[in-house]
């Protein structure tokens, strides 16, 4: 195989949405909380992610979206955007002052917590963050709001969330295993639930496996990956 035709197909491995079962997704277009709360990361190559205010200057990502070739980026490389919809920025945008990093390469510490050089919490409000609990699982009643570029592409990158809740089905090896949809921009996507009336992060979303079309969950070849809120708590905790 030559080297062109396999970077090829590691680009359309990466760029296809993973889908498990029907996309239900749909475009935000008026957020109200807590999607006021989520927002998208720009880096100053184009590279994009989903964010979420856990406080009122931190927001909580995936570490892999600041890391290149062996180095990672500085604060000033990057930016936060309160509202992106159809291929603009329709918010406010946000200037980073520094970053919290877990302890990288390991795909269990694939999180890290932006500081941000305004308290837009205050305005936007922001979310709470606890443990998946273990007597959900299996249960649809979580979600995932994301800027995934492969699905929102025809009418301009814009955040979408899941209409039909999805279910997180394993927690294992320091990580959960959800069928809810992701695509690239989708990293750093907060898993929500909604605790009697209370949203809550319970993980980020930050990878995905897969062969062939995936129309069906299967632990060995076919889940989306997320890392859990226990990863991040102590850090968050000393920051707040």
């Amino acid at each position: 195989m030559s080297k062109l035709l396999f970077l090829l197909m590691l680009v359309s491995f990466n760029l296809h949405a993973m889908v498990i079962g029907t996309d239900t997704r749909a475009i935000v277009k008026n957020p109200s909380f807590p999607f006021t709360s989520i927002g998208m990361l720009e880096a100053f190559d184009g590279q994009v992610c989903t964010a979420v205010l856990v406080s009122e200057d931190l927001v909580l990502s995936a570490a892999h979206c600041i890391e290149r070739e062996g180095r990672r980026l500085r604060a000033r490389e990057v930016r936060f955007h309160t509202q992106y919809l159809y291929g603009e920025s329709v918010g406010t945008i946000i200037e980073v002052e520094g970053f919290y990093v877990g302890a990288r390469p390991l795909q269990t510490e694939d999180w890290m917590l932006v500081k941000l050089k305004q308290k837009i919490g205050k305005r936007l409000g922001f979310l709470a963050t606890g443990a998946p609990e273990a007597w959900h699982l299996g249960t649809p009643r979580y979600f995932i709001p994301g800027f995934d570029i492969e699905f929102s592409k025809n009418e301009g990158l814009s955040m979408s969330l899941n209409q039909v809740p999805g279910r997180i089905k394993n927690m294992e090896r320091g990580l959960l295993f959800h069928d809810m949809p992701t695509g690239v921009g989708s990293s750093g996507g907060p898993i929500l639930e909604n605790r009697d009336g209370v949203w809550t992060v319970v993980g980020i979303t930050v990878a995905q496996a897969r062969s062939g079309s995936c129309r069906v969950y299967n632990m060995r070849d076919c889940h989306n990956i997320a890392v859990p809120e226990s990863a991040w708590r102590a850090t968050l905790k000393s920051l707040r």
